[in-house]
C-alpha cells in the first residue's frame, strides 16, 4: 500500500515509517519546508518526503469551498494560515506532483504544542483542530481508504474512554477531533488511536525513562512526582509493529467475527458481565457498525504504578553498571514526591491492555528488555566514549 504520515520527523512518525517499511509499504512523509528536523530521518532509507506545510490544507479548503462543522469553541482566534502556505506547498519537492499520489492509508502524527506550556495554549490547540480537519477532509475527497489519528491519553483526562474528562486545551481539541472523525468519516474507515506512553531511543532526550537511564549511569538523584498513579509504557519497536498491524488489519473480516462471537453468547460466556468484558477486549464490537471506525487504546499488556516502573529502571541500571565492572553505590537516588504534576494533572491511565492482543497482535519487547537495551545504547553512545 501507499501511506502518507504526516509529523513523520516525530518520534513516533519515524517509529511507525521504519515499521511501515519493514511490511513493504511505500511510504511518504509530510516534511515542513523549514523542518529542521530533517536530520533525526537520517539513514532512515526508503521514506519519501513531501515538501508541505500543514497549513496548506487550510487553503486547499478555502480553495473547494469545503466547509467543515467544527465544535462552537473553535474560533478564528490564533488561527492564521501562514504566508508560505500557497498553492504552491501543495506539490512535494519529489518524487511527482502531490495531486497525482493516490493514498491508501494516512496516518496523522502532526500536532503542534505537546509540551506542557503548549497543551495549555487554546489558540495553537484550535489551529491543531482546524488543520486536523482540514487534512481530514482532503483524505476523504481523495479517496483515502483508511485515516489513524494519533490521539493520546489526554482525551480522557480524568475520565475514562467511555467518559471523558480531558484537563488541558490539549485533550479537549484531539478528543474534539476524534469525536469528529468517528462522526464524519463516510466511506473511509477512521481509527482513533489512544496512545500511552511510549519509550525507546527515539524519545526525546528529556522524557522521564531517558532521565532515569541517564542520572542512573551518572549517579545522580532524579526528582520526582509521587508516581502514585496507574502508568502503562510500550516499546517503541512493539509501538511501530502494531500500527503497522493494524495498517494491515482486515477489519470488516474481524467485525464479522466479533458479530459471529456475539451470536454465541449464551454458548461462550457463563455470564453477562463475562461477555461484556470479552466483547470490550475484542476492540472492534459494537464501535463504527456501517464503516470500519472504532476507538483501542495503544498500550502494552501491563498497567502498574508508575513509581514501580520508575524503580525498575533504577535497579536495571544497576544490574547493568554492576556487569560493566563499573562500582557505584546501589543506594537508591530516586527522590519521590518532590515535583509537582504538570499542566494536565495527575491521574491514573485507564488503559484498555487486551484490546491490541484480542485482534491478534503480540508484543516482542519485554520492558525489562527494553530498558536494557536503551541502557546498552545511551552508555555506548555518551558515556563509553567518554
Amino acid at each position: 500500500m501507499r501511506i502518507l504520515i504526516s509529523g513523520i520527523t516525530s518520534f513516533l512518525g519515524i517509529s511507525t515509517g521504519k515499521a511501515l517499511l519493514k511490511k513493504g509499504h511505500e511510504v511518504y512523509g509530510i516534511l515542513r519546508p523549514e523542518s529542521r528536523n530533517k536530520e533525526r530521518l537520517k539513514g532512515e532509507k526508503g521514506i519519501q518526503l513531501l515538501s508541505l506545510n500543514m497549513e496548506s490544507f487550510l487553503l486547499w479548503e478555502k480553495e473547494h469551498g469545503i466547509e467543515a462543522e467544527y465544535n462552537n469553541s473553535t474560533t478564528e482566534a490564533g488561527i492564521t494560515t501562514e504566508r508560505n502556505a500557497t498553492s504552491e506547498n501543495l506539490s512535494p519537492v519529489s518524487p511527482a506532483p502531490f495531486s497525482e499520489l493516490h493514498f491508501d492509508a494516512v496516518l496523522h502524527f502532526a500536532w503542534d504544542g505537546v509540551g506542557s506550556l503548549g497543551r495549555s495554549d487554546i489558540a495553537t490547540q484550535e489551529k491543531n483542530l482546524r488543520m486536523s480537519k482540514a487534512f481530514f477532509s482532503w483524505a476523504k475527497a481523495h479517496g483515502v481508504k483508511r485515516f489513524f489519528f494519533a490521539g493520546s491519553q489526554a482525551e480522557m483526562g480524568r475520565g475514562t474512554r467511555e467518559e471523558p474528562l480531558p484537563a488541558s486545551p490539549y485533550g479537549e481539541k484531539k478528543l474534539a477531533f476524534s469525536e469528529y472523525g468517528l462522526k464524519n468519516h463516510g466511506k473511509m474507515e477512521f481509527i482513533d488511536l489512544r496512545i500511552y506512553s511510549i519509550y525507546g531511543k527515539g524519545d526525546h532526550e528529556r522524557s522521564l525513562v531517558k532521565t532515569l537511564v541517564r542520572n542512573t549511569l551518572r549517579g545522580m538523584e532524579t526528582e520526582l512526582g509521587s508516581g502514585n498513579k496507574i502508568w502503562n509504557f510500550m516499546a517503541e519497536e512493539d509501538f511501530g509493529r502494531a500500527l503497522a498491524f493494524l495498517t494491515d488489519l482486515d477489519i470488516q473480516t474481524r467485525k464479522e467475527e466479533s458479530r459471529k462471537q456475539g451470536s454465541k453468547k449464551s454458548e461462550s460466556a457463563d455470564s453477562e458481565t463475562e461477555y461484556k468484558e470479552k466483547q470490550l477486549e475484542s476492540g472492534l464490537s459494537g464501535q463504527g457498525k456501517d464503516c470500519g471506525s472504532f476507538t483501542i487504546d495503544i498500550c502494552s499488556r501491563e498497567s502498574r504504578l508508575l513509581s514501580d516502573y520508575i524503580k525498575e529502571i533504577e535497579q536495571i541500571g544497576f544490574s547493568f553498571l554492576k556487569k560493566k565492572g563499573i562500582r557505584k553505590s546501589e543506594e537508591s537516588l530516586l527522590r519521590f514526591g518532590l515535583r509537582p504534576p504538570n499542566v494536565e494533572g495527575d491521574y491514573d491511565f485507564t488503559a484498555h491492555t487486551k484490546e491490541l492482543s484480542a485482534l491478534g497482535f503480540e508484543e516482542r519487547v519485554s520492558f525489562s528488555s527494553g530498558i536494557e537495551e536503551l541502557y546498552e545504547w545511551i552508555y555506548e553512545k555518551e558515556f563509553l566514549k567518554v
